[in-house]
């Protein structure tokens, strides 16, 4: 199955649904807090840095602005 980011998603003026953008959301949420356990911050977190799989797999990309907390 393909993948798409979020912002071609957005773009390409298909509808969200409001389930499947709260599925997304969370999976983001999630992410980030578990970013947060390990001691990082992920920083610019935004539809271009998001990645939508055609099954519904959310990854968030591009952790190279991301800073440990403990610097």
């Amino acid at each position: 199955m393909g993948s798409a980011r979020l912002t071609a998603r957005l773009l390409s003026g298909d509808r969200l649904e409001s389930s499947h953008a709260k599925a997304i959301a969370w999976s983001v949420l999630d992410v980030v807090g578990q970013a947060h356990a390990a001691g990082i911050v992920r920083r610019d977190v935004k539809p271009s840095t998001i990645m939508v799989s055609y099954d519904g797999q959310v990854k968030l990309l591009d952790f190279g602005i991301a800073r440990r907390l403990d610097n």
